[in-house]
């Protein structure tokens, strides 16, 4: 018994359906976020100006992002206990800072990111949405980042 030369309508019903799978999955295609990445280690002048860059970009378009950095305590870069990191992008003549960025990490949902703050490295990885961003005060701009639980992606 053949289905198809038995009922016309079954033919229809089969070529309607594999319309509908093949719109819906186009559809679920399309619709899927791409979440912005920056994922590097910052130990020059070209990945810190490329992060500042990433960072910037995404407080104007206001959407989560995933990020994984790691970067050593050196001259013009600190981080602090309280989830801090400071560039330096400028000093004057007597060592002073003149412009910078400041990265504040708000740390309530620790469990959602990894924190890896050791002596002298610090790494951060997992989604995060700015809240917030000041600046220019005394020549240095802040942006305070939130982590972004998954289930909220």
């Amino acid at each position: 018994m053949n289905l198809l030369k038995d009922e016309p309508y079954n033919l229809i019903a089969l070529i309607v359906a594999l319309a509908s799978i093949f719109v819906s999955i186009a559809l679920y295609r399309k619709s899927k976020k791409r979440i912005p990445k920056f994922q590097k280690r910052l130990d020059n002048e070209d990945d810190i100006g490329k992060f500042i860059e990433f960072i910037h970009l995404n407080e104007h378009k206001n959407r989560i992002f995933f990020m994984d950095i790691s970067l050593d305590e050196s001259q013009g870069k600190s981080f602090s206990e309280d989830f801090r990191i400071d560039f330096v992008l400028e000093k004057n003549e007597n060592g002073f800072p003149l412009i910078g960025i400041q990265v504040v990490f708000n740390k309530d949902d620790q469990n959602e990111v990894l924190f890896d703050m050791r002596p002298t490295s610090f790494r951060i990885k997992g989604h995060f949405k700015i809240t917030h961003f000041s600046g220019p005060q005394m020549g240095w701009f802040t942006y305070i980042l939130r982590c972004v639980k998954r289930e909220n992606i």
